[in-house]
């Protein structure tokens, strides 16, 4: 992503810019009929569903959808900062949707809808990582002439303005490179986005996350209601804590090669709000043996079956980790799950090694049955990457939605030419809902999808919705490892006929020797998972 960009890799986007591409989206324009449909959309609803992983279960409008605009190379190369000026306005697609003025309307989307999310790096004119160079952030809600957000781009992130505190945003100071904003704008009409910010031709990254739902929808729009903003933000402080009281059910004892140990079944309806696991040893090598495995009403097989590695958030290490849905602490050999396991009519758990002895103890707390339907699913898709080809990160049919993600990647040979460890780390998310053709979500490098910059410019770190760990590195021309992960409250992906979620391997799609491994939890009415 933030590279030097050589001769070559101008010329390679400048012929890739003939071609044919996929154009960015201009507005959310909705779907059905004029009527009132489904829940209220509101700021008060959204920050709701961010504050408490609970209320992932409870529905959005039919019909909503998320969908991303951002500072991709529109002609499908590595300039993922965007074109603004020159040298490459004129040559490749521009970024932005219009010039007011000085200013730039990054985007001006027709709702109904929310902003759910907006993340923004630089490094232009400051640190790794500062977004002033942006300006100030103006958000035009329904069609007004006047800002009801103005706000210079580092106070904006920084928490400055009291509507918008931590960590519902980040500054790149906390969130390793990258800038970021959680807060749901809503509009019932129309939002247009601008900053005011001389922009700078691939140095000035962007990402705006939106939800739209149908026509006809409730949507209040936004008010900045502070109140409501703090109290989230208390809540998101909290996350990793146990439930008050003690387990509903809990069970313990050694675990051995081939063998599990399993919670009492749980009969429904209900669902576990929050499962705790104990591990001795709590070694890297233990949890990667031991596997969570959840059934629930009578499937054939687990809908989760997942590393407790990568339960806990982190594939390639232990580490202290505590995120809206999941974490560890290595110092109580303790990692826990906080998203919720929906069942009907029972419910079973196990903990299985494959090859470590262990003690364990697991504890579920349970809660009141929700009216949503569906499962929670947990896969991991592990695949050595393949010149020229996005690898795997969640394939599936039938509907439902995104919930979170931690990725392993792991490179031990060096490419050819390229001069960072981390250029593995150059990869795009490309998000491809209901079989369209062209991705509804494509990023700008894979630390900015885990909302960091500039390869996790201030290292590891843990917060509510994303995070990472150290890199292990193999030296300059070596390559190395990396653990990342995301939390998706409000702006997971949405589909209802099926997903292709993909990742570039590398900054052009050049890494042949990346071992990559997808974790994902979402909720789906059915496991019905393909390959390619």
């Amino acid at each position: 992503m933030k590279h030097r960009l050589g001769a070559a890799a101008l010329a390679l986007s400048a012929a890739l810019a003939l071609a044919s591409v996929c154009a960015p989206a201009t507005a959310s324009t909705g779907s059905g009929s004029a009527r009132r449909v489904g829940p209220t959309v509101s700021e008060q609803t959204m920050l709701d569903r961010l504050a408490d992983p609970g209320e992932q279960l409870s529905s959005l409008p039919a019909g909503s959808a998320v969908y991303q605009i951002s500072s991709h190379d529109l002609a499908g190369g590595n300039l993922d900062g965007g074109s603004y000026a020159a040298p490459l306005a004129g040559v490749l697609p521009v970024t932005y949707v219009r010039r007011e003025g000085s200013t730039y309307v990054l985007a001006d989307q027709h709702g109904p809808g929310c902003l759910l999310r907006i993340w923004m790096t630089s490094s232009s004119g400051g640190a790794s990582g500062d977004a002033a160079s942006f300006g100030n952030v103006q958000l035009f809600f329904d069609g007004s002439s006047k800002p009801a957000v103005d706000d210079p781009a580092a106070a904006f992130f920084a928490g400055k303005d009291p509507r918008f505190p931590v960590p519902l945003v980040d500054d790149y100071a906390g969130s390793s490179g990258g800038n970021y904003s959680y807060v749901p704008f809503c509009f019932s009409r129309e939002l247009k986005v601008r900053v005011t910010g001389a922009l700078s031709t691939y140095q000035n990254y962007f990402q705006l996350t939106f939800l739209s739902v149908p026509t006809g929808t409730r949507v209040t729009t936004f008010t900045g209601d502070e109140r409501a903003a703090r109290a989230a933000a208390r809540a998101l402080d909290r996350v990793g804590a146990a439930p008050a009281g003690r387990p509903d059910r809990e069970v313990s004892g050694p675990v051995s090669a081939r063998s599990a140990l399993a919670l009492p079944v749980l009969r429904g309806p209900a669902a576990i709000r929050y499962l705790r696991v104990h591990v001795a040893p709590f070694t890297l090598a233990t949890l990667r043996s031991l596997r969570l495995e959840v059934d629930a009403d009578g499937a054939s097989s687990p809908q989760v079956d997942v590393p407790l590695a990568d339960v806990f958030g982190d594939g390639l290490e232990t580490r202290p980790i505590r995120s809206a849905d999941f974490g560890e602490d290595p110092r109580t050999g303790t990692g826990y799950l906080a998203l919720p396991i929906p069942y009907r009519r029972d419910v079973r758990v196990r903990v299985a090694s494959a090859s470590s002895d262990a003690k364990v103890r697991i504890e579920a707390w349970t809660a009141a049955a929700s009216a949503a339907t569906g499962h929670l699913y947990g896969t991991r898709v592990v695949t050595k990457t393949r010149l020229g080809r996005d690898f795997p990160v969640l394939y599936a049919r039938g509907s439902g939605h995104l919930a979170s993600y931690v990725m392993d990647l792991s490179q031990r040979a060096p490419l050819s030419g390229v001069s960072s460890g981390q250029w593995f780390m150059e990869g795009d998310e490309r998000v491809y809902i209901d079989g369209l053709r062209c991705p509804s979500i494509y990023g700008t490098g894979t630390e900015d999808e885990f909302n960091g910059g500039y390869y996790f410019a201030n290292g590891a770190f843990t917060l509510p919705f994303n995070g990472a760990g150290p890199l292990d590195s193999l030296g300059p021309l070596a390559g190395g490892a990396q653990s990342a992960y995301r939390v998706f409250a409000d702006d997971g992906a949405i589909w209802s006929a099926g997903i292709r979620y993909s990742q570039q391997a590398g900054g052009d799609n050049e890494g042949p020797t990346v071992d990559a491994a997808a974790t994902t939890f979402s909720y789906r009415a059915a496991q019905r998972l393909f390959a390619s």
